[in-house]
């Protein structure tokens, strides 16, 4: 709970994710956004309004051509244990990443160091010498072609410098780790961050949405964040919990499974799935989902007014071209019915059983755990129903789940006309040419189907009103940052 003086005050945050044991160094995925976003920084930060701020770079310059990237280093910060921080630290913390076993289908990191020069030779050298360490607060990065969303995507916390030390692993954010277990992190401020923390300590704490009412009722926690699930249950007109809103923070989308030899790899019937799924004008979707102040349905990939967006009409008429066969797809799943698994909704089977399809009988609901290793390692089912975070405002972000490098892919969503496009947009430079390029990639994905976009779930807080406040102006996507709450 939020008390004491100001050296002493905690806060409580409550989590409904389930994390899994916190393991030395960077040889796992750590449980949360949120742990990573408050004991590690990157290079910069990304602004609730989407610019760049420094971080752990004072500054940084660009070459003309959008390839070659320096920046100055902060070398005034300190990792938690007093080590001075150095262009050196960037540059062995990402080798020492991209040299790890990836969790996933691809290494994290890979989706943006893949196109530094020397990258093509890792796996032999365990070098990247396009990232070079010019003298203590000079790192340069070289791009083996323009890339304009480099920038934006080092600033993921996924870039952040790492001092590897006696096992464990050290940041130079605002605060660092006391003690872990699979339901419990206690934080405690990093006495050499220059980013003010309003809060000593800081406890995440894993708390099921059904105890989520209650804990805050009791004190028990002073916040609760759902990752853009809805928690406006949890707040009303009247007494001390507050909702507060931020942006589109996930996509939702139903994952085709496009490998050889599986239902979905004809084409045909991954149009027929998207027209039967999505339904007139897009009504269809309304069976899946509602709009509600923590989901928004939209069947395109990008955003309004976001580069890339078709206008509705053309969109509907994309969405239904695979109309003719879907009698052909009804008939395929009575042979043979497909193998459905969700992580986000019970009732998603019923739903696709209404539509005329056929179900095998274990398709149903599952653990995130399951759906994930279904995702990245095994590929059996035919459709997967889950969410991804949503990476930038620019349509380049998309990559990261479609690219062939993107650091969350899986081989059943790629389509190589689509992973094509993006390496294509990936080097374009002049903004004015980005509307009509990823508007072919927005017909791309309707044609190939990837997967079918349900919509965008918005970033929503539950907090005490009577024990913290909001710094409103550090709310954006993410919702990980404990310094977003200052004690009353």
């Amino acid at each position: 709970m939020c008390h004491g003086r100001e050296s002493e005050r905690s806060i409580t945050i409550g989590f409904p994710a389930s994390w899994g044991d916190l393991k030395p160094a960077l040889q796992h995925t750590i449980f949360a956004d949120v742990i990573l976003g408050n004991v590690y920084e990157p290079l910069a930060r990304l602004t609730s309004r989407g610019t760049l701020r420094p971080a752990a770079a004072r500054s940084w310059d660009v070459s003309d051509d959008r390839r070659i990237f320096t920046f100055k280093i902060d070398t005034s910060r300190r990792f938690s244990d007093g080590t001075p921080l150095s262009a050196h630290h960037f540059k062995s913390a990402w080798e020492h990443g991209l040299a790890l076993t990836p969790k996933s289908a691809n290494s994290s990191l890979a989706d943006v160091l893949y196109k530094v020069v020397g990258s093509e030779a890792f796996q032999e050298t365990r070098i990247l010498s396009g990232v070079k360490v010019l003298d203590a607060e000079t790192l340069q990065v070289e791009f083996k072609t323009p890339f304009r969303m480099a920038l934006e995507n080092l600033a993921g916390i996924r870039y952040s410098a790492v001092l590897i030390k006696d096992g464990h692993d050290l940041g130079t954010g605002p605060f660092r780790f006391v003690s872990h277990s699979e339901d419990l992190v206690k934080l405690e401020r990093n006495p050499h961050s220059p980013t003010r923390a309003s809060f000593g300590f800081a406890t995440i704490t894993r708390v099921p949405i059904t105890e989520a009412s209650e804990a805050l009722k009791s004190g028990a926690i002073d916040a609760y964040h759902d990752f853009g699930r809805s928690v406006e249950p949890l707040c009303g007109d009247e007494g001390d919990i507050k909702c507060f809103a931020g942006l589109e923070s996930a996509h939702e989308t139903l994952s085709i499974n496009g490998l050889p030899g599986r239902l979905f790899s004809d084409p045909k019937m991954r149009l027929a799935l998207q027209a039967l799924v999505y339904g007139r004008d897009f009504s269809g979707l309304s069976r899946i989902r509602k709009n509600s102040g923590s989901f928004r349905v939209e069947p395109q990939s990008f955003m309004p007014l976001q580069a890339g967006r078709l206008a509705d009409p053309e969109a509907v008429s994309l969405a239904a071209q695979g109309a003719m066969f879907i009698p052909e797809l009804v008939a395929a799943t009575a042979k043979n019915p497909i193998y459905v698994m969700s992580n986000q909704s019970p009732v998603l089977v019923d739903i696709l059983k209404g539509l005329g399809l056929h179900l095998a009988e274990r398709s149903g609901y599952f653990d995130p755990k399951e759906t994930r290793n279904v995702y990245y390692k095994t590929y059996e089912a035919d459709i997967l129903h889950s969410g991804f975070s949503v990476a930038s405002g620019d349509p380049d972000g998309i990559y990261h789940l479609l690219g062939k490098e993107g650091a969350i892919s899986s081989p059943m969503i790629q389509r190589p006309v689509v992973m094509e496009l993006l390496e294509e947009g990936r080097k374009l430079v002049r903004l004015e040419d980005l509307p009509a390029f990823y508007q072919k990639l927005s017909r791309a994905i309707f044609s190939e189907v990837p997967y079918i976009h349900i919509g965008f779930r918005i970033a929503q807080i539950a907090y005490r009103s009577d024990r913290v406040r909001l710094n409103e102006a550090v709310k954006g996507r993410d919702d990980d940052d404990i310094i977003l709450y200052e004690p009353l």
